[in-house]
């Protein structure tokens, strides 16, 4: 077993490093790793998504007072935020996972940039005296945000976690191929 203690490993601590090399641990559990990691990643949207829009449907129906934040709030630190954040899963540098969770998160890019587009295009407009004032437009924007996140539940909660769940069944796939490979020892 390797003693030194700065480069411990799994496998340098529970199996015998004859038997397996650290390498072919290392290529077996690799694209699993990459693969939990855009799953996490899917996580944060999708709950920012569903929250952010729990948030505005409560403030709609029932006021200011019952959640605590501003219509403005939930647009500058929800809404803006993921619409920028899915746009950078696209973006060149990101790894193939990624990329393609930014394609199927695309739905979800879309409806953040319409009500966007909503609520800046009908901010000026003045609705009577009464409490919406001349926010007509974020009112509008965050019904849309609402209607559009519920509209499109079964996409979030049917599609998104099979194709996760097909996502970590093919890492495993390939991290055994890779695992097989490295214990080959077969070089390019």
């Amino acid at each position: 077993l390797n003693t030194n203690t700065s480069n411990t490993t799994l496998s340098t601590n529970f199996l015998p490093q004859r038997l397996i090399p650290t390498t072919t641990i290392q290529s077996l559990l690799w694209p699993l790793h990459n693969t939990l990691l855009v799953v996490w990643i899917l996580l944060i949207c999708l709950s920012t998504a569903t929250g952010s829009a729990i948030v505005a449907a409560r403030m709609l129906l029932l006021g200011k007072r019952t959640t605590g934040t501003t219509l403005e709030d939930i647009f500058s630190e929800e809404i803006e935020p993921l619409s920028v954040a899915v746009k950078d899963l696209c973006a060149v540098y990101q790894s193939l996972g990624v990329r393609l969770l930014g394609l199927a998160l695309y739905p979800m890019g879309v409806v953040c940039g319409l009500t966007d587009v909503c609520r800046k295009r009908l901010s000026g407009i003045h609705v009577g005296g009464g409490g919406v004032g001349n926010r007509f437009g974020v009112y509008v924007a965050l019904g849309l945000y609402v209607l559009s996140v519920t509209g499109l539940w079964w996409y979030w909660l049917v599609v998104l976690p099979w194709m996760a769940i097909w996502g970590i069944m093919l890492s495993v796939g390939a991290g055994w191929c890779f695992g097989l490979i490295e214990f080959a020892g077969v070089r390019m």
